[in-house]
């Protein structure tokens, strides 16, 4: 008997580049989880730079401007090289794949030019224009410090040390870099640090081919629904760990598993409220295993562990929660919805109440509430949609 065929899944490269603190590393965790809820793989290629000066502690003062653009000219390759040979055997059994570079082999024009970039690209037998065809699209994020100066910081990366004048220059010059890309997006400052990351990412669906989930969302109480039913919507499962830590003044700070039940990736994420503004700052980054190990020791609140379960439905995106421990009810997120829109369950869910704004069903307050949802207050609530 033969084996059934299985259509390859596709596969997209695109870099993710910009000035100095613009949001790069935040958006290719949300990225991550995103895509991975749709059962879409992320594989990140890592920033050459940054992982040269602080994991290796190779530096420019070292080598000069142009040796270090040398080693970091070989890293970018080795390292793409590697990601692409795992893209190829994920996409081989069906899987769609996306290949986020956190900067591309050009980035190194906006420090030593573009003639010296083009003569290390040909001791890889390639060339600026090749090698700026070899990424599906380019997604330029413009450096906080061109619009957002009061969200610009150094703090979050210790192979940064440029101030808001060498940023914006920097990013002017990175811009230069990838310009005639057939496929460029730039996303500036002109709205919140939330709308520039969900517009980047409604970019990488774009270049996927596939509709963009919209960014509003509603939130539901429903009844445990029987599960097995469910499946028929084919829902994305991830296990989802999250723990808070201490504040840092007034940055809330978070920890995040999420995983299939064998692999698991892991999340830091800080929120900070920008003075005199109503946006919120949102640095998300994957962290590596011990790191999460090291910030469990940390932890304020009981872990709120749960599994999601993603599916569409009626044009509408939705994300049920069930929790650790709970016997009696979910919560639902349904996304993908405009203004007036009605909101629609399948008929396997029953649910309770709206609790859009609701405080006391945030993530926060239930770690608070040792990772238990709080009693339903069955108030006259009854089914929507």
């Amino acid at each position: 008997m033969k084996n059934k065929q299985v259509n390859p899944g596709k596969i997209v490269k695109i870099v993710i580049t910009g000035g100095p603190c613009a949001g790069k590393t935040t958006l290719m965790s949300k990225a991550v989880q995103e895509l991975g809820d749709l059962g879409i793989k992320v594989l990140i290629v890592p920033e050459a730079a940054t992982s040269l000066i602080a994991g290796m502690h190779i530096t420019p003062g070292d080598f000069g401007m142009n040796g270090f653009q040398k080693h970091i000219m070989d890293h970018q390759f080795a390292a793409e090289a590697i990601v692409g040979q795992a893209a190829a055997e994920q996409a081989a059994y069906g899987s769609d794949v996306v290949i986020l570079c956190d900067r591309g082999k050009l980035d190194g024009a906006a420090y030593a030019g573009l003639p010296a970039i083009g003569e290390l690209l040909a001791g890889h037998s390639s060339n600026p224009v090749e090698t700026l065809n070899s990424y599906d699209m380019v997604i330029h994020l413009v450096t906080a410090a061109n619009g957002a100066e009061e969200a610009y910081t150094l703090s979050n990366n210790a192979a940064r040390s440029e101030t808001p004048e060498e940023a914006r220059a920097l990013d002017v010059r990175t811009l230069a870099a990838w310009t005639g890309h057939p496929h460029m997006t730039i996303i500036g400052n002109h709205q919140s640090f939330q709308e520039k990351i969900a517009s980047a990412i409604r970019a990488i669906y774009g270049c996927l081919g596939i509709p963009a989930p919209v960014e509003r969302e509603r939130k539901f109480l429903a009844r445990m629904p029987d599960l097995a039913a469910i499946g028929k919507y084919n829902p994305v499962a991830s296990q989802i760990v999250q723990t808070y830590l201490p504040n840092s003044g007034d940055t809330e700070r978070r920890i995040r598993q999420r995983g299939d039940g064998v692999n698991y990736s892991f999340f830091h994420t800080e929120k900070t409220d920008l003075p005199k503004k109503t946006d919120r700052i949102e640095r998300e980054s994957i962290i590596s295993p011990r790191q999460y190990a090291a910030y469990l020791a940390q932890a304020v609140t009981a872990p709120v562990r749960k599994t999601r379960y993603c599916f569409p439905y009626q044009n509408q995106y939705l994300e049920l929660d069930v929790y650790a421990g709970e016997v009696q009810f979910v919560t639902i997120e349904v996304e993908g919805l405009e203004a007036g829109d009605e909101v629609f369950f399948p008929p396997e869910i029953e649910v309770v109440k709206e609790i859009t704004g609701d405080k006391r069903y945030s993530n926060r307050a239930i770690a608070e509430n040792s990772g238990k949802l709080p009693a339903a207050e069955l108030d006259g609530g009854g089914g929507v949609g």
